[in-house]
């Protein structure tokens, strides 16, 4: 009898642990390594579980729990950044591929292929706080719709003058709105009525990635450092800009993303993006005064001039209607970008050594430099016209950057 009953128990015993292997398998299955705090493009994760043995292919979303054994996939122009238990941020760029898995009190990372950054959370607590640059002109109304890792839940705010602007940011402007920022004391961007954007750095290279609207990016070589670049990216081109003034515009005709660049000064190369958001086939060079038109996923002919009326129309189009402000933070970006301008619009005019400040037409004679004052004297105004509302479209002066309204042809 005692060993029926010893049998009996060793059989319950046996029971027991075949009962509890599977239940902490299951426990092991369902504890979540980290959770999604910032998700941007795709990714999925696949994942294999006591519940589901035969391996899942599933969409990674925010706020998801990141299991260990899953494996995390990122797609075209993706990033998301993954909480481990507190301790830790991973970065996963695009492209990339990981494991996340954990043994005793080590958890280890398995990357496969890819780009992935490992921070403390103070690290990327002060990357989220990292301001890329600030509001200096607020006209009618924008939103600024903000993750960070200390409010991992989108957050739509309010954008106000003087606000800082962070790095991922996505700023939209209401109806008949302005608004303004400066970039790292390099750089001015200007976001007409119903834009959205979003500003994001990697390395040396900021990318403002316009979704929609109408936006004038306004840059000075000379105040970039050596290897730093400004990227325009929209839903079907992607422009390379360094101290040139670019005007982008973005719309939907058909279905189908259509983006209009128009450069006032310098020069960039655009490059075309396919449907996954890959870049296809050879740029296209756009010199000072053309303009280009990307219907669609479709290679346009190449860019077409425009007149100098032309330009100043467009660059009126983003000035800002202030009172006249004390001189500000940005007088120096937007006086070297009329300066370019007027050169440009000399050396397009056909006469060398004019001067947009300088030239004052003889009285001695009715020619000047072989061509009749006149015509000399029409032509000056017109580079000044086109000067002058280059000048606005940076924003000249004002505290933090407000504008001042300045006719430079005098």
């Amino acid at each position: 009898m005692r060993h029926t009953r010893t049998l009996f128990t060793g059989s319950i015993i046996a029971a027991a642990v075949a009962l509890a292997l599977p239940l902490a398998a299951f426990a092991q299955d369902m504890k979540p390594a980290g959770f999604v705090t910032t998700l941007q493009g795709t990714a999925t994760v696949r994942r294999v579980s006591t519940e589901q043995p035969a391996p899942q292919i599933l969409p990674l979303k925010f706020k998801d729990p990141v299991r260990v054994q899953d494996m995390i996939q990122t797609g075209d122009q993706s990033l998301a950044r993954i909480l481990l238990g507190g301790a830790a941020v991973v970065t996963v760029r695009e492209h990339s591929s990981l494991t996340i898995t954990e043994t005793g009190g080590t958890s280890t990372i398995d990357i496969t292929s890819g780009a992935v950054a490992l921070a403390l959370p103070l690290a990327a607590f002060a990357q989220d706080m990292k301001p890329a640059g600030f509001v200096t002109t607020l006209q009618g109304t924008a939103t600024v719709r903000r993750v960070s890792t200390e409010q991992p839940a989108p957050q739509i705010l309010p954008l106000k003058f003087k606000d800082p602007v962070r790095v991922q940011d996505m700023i939209q402007t209401g109806d008949q709105s302005l608004a303004r920022i400066l970039l790292g004391g390099a750089a001015v961007v200007t976001v007409r009525e119903h834009s959205s954007l979003t500003i994001t750095e990697t390395g040396g290279t900021s990318t403002i990635d316009i979704t929609s609207g109408r936006v004038a990016l306004a840059v000075a070589k000379e105040k970039m450092k050596p290897g730093e670049r400004i990227d325009v990216k929209t839903p079907n081109a992607v422009a390379g800009v360094r101290g040139t003034v670019l005007i982008t515009e973005v719309t939907q005709v058909a279905g189908q993303p259509k983006t209009d660049l128009t450069l006032l000064t310098g020069l960039v190369d655009v490059f075309l993006r396919d449907q996954s958001g890959r870049l296809v086939g050879s740029p296209f060079t756009l010199n000072a005064l053309q303009t280009l038109g990307v219907s669609g996923f479709t290679p346009p002919t190449g860019p077409r001039n425009i007149t100098r009326l032309e330009a100043q129309t467009i660059a009126n189009s983003y000035k800002a209607r202030l009172h006249q402000p004390p001189s500000g933070a940005n007088q120096h970006i937007s006086d070297r970008q009329v300066e370019q301008a007027s050169n440009v619009a000399a050396a397009t005019g056909g006469a060398s050594g004019d001067s947009l400040n300088s030239f004052t037409p003889r009285p001695s004679g009715p020619r000047v430099s072989g061509r009749p004052l006149a015509a000399r004297g029409a032509a000056l105004e017109e580079r000044r016209g086109s000067a002058g509302a280059l000048r606005t479209l940076v924003g000249v002066g004002g505290h933090l950057g407000a504008p001042h309204v300045t006719n430079t042809a005098r």
